[in-house]
């Protein structure tokens, strides 16, 4: 288990939100995000694109966020009947800094529950959340609060 409760995605793991057993239990977990994309991958695109020049690095696309139910998925054996809900994210490919929609959104109520609503300019822990910021920003605002 790693950071908000998140299984990894690429060994041995299983529970709510992100890896699950079967089709039932991800449908019951994640089934309401179907489709979306975490909007963080467009930010990041465009980041790469200003930095770089490049909007190919790293070979991503739409598709690797887009929700879903991906076989394969929490576990290092091919024939593992698990699921999670993107191709790729950072909990299963740490080169990109995408959580994935519904890795997010568990992240967001974990956050939340320090203070202030990530979908408000309201903070109640001097986070200095003000809209525009990622959510990568606003989680290493906190890390540093604590330390």
């Amino acid at each position: 288990m790693n950071l908000g409760g998140l299984h990894d995605e690429y060994i041995d793991g299983y529970g709510y939100p992100n890896c699950a057993n079967n089709q039932q239990e991800a449908e019951l977990w994640w089934g309401n995000y179907i489709g979306q994309i975490d909007p963080f991958y467009y930010e990041y695109k465009q980041i790469v694109k200003n930095l770089s020049g490049n909007t190919q690095l790293y070979l991503i696309n739409e598709e690797d966020f887009k929700v879903g139910y991906i076989s394969q998925g929490c576990s290092e054996d091919s024939l593992s009947s698990k699921l999670r809900p993107t191709k790729m994210s950072i909990m299963n490919h740490y080169v990109v800094p995408i959580f994935g929609s519904v890795n997010r959104a568990r992240i967001e109520q974990i956050l939340n529950l320090f203070g202030g609503d990530l979908k408000s300019n309201v903070c109640n822990n001097c986070l200095k959340y003000k809209k525009g910021y990622s959510l990568l920003v606003r989680i290493w605002n906190w890390v540093k609060n604590i330390f």
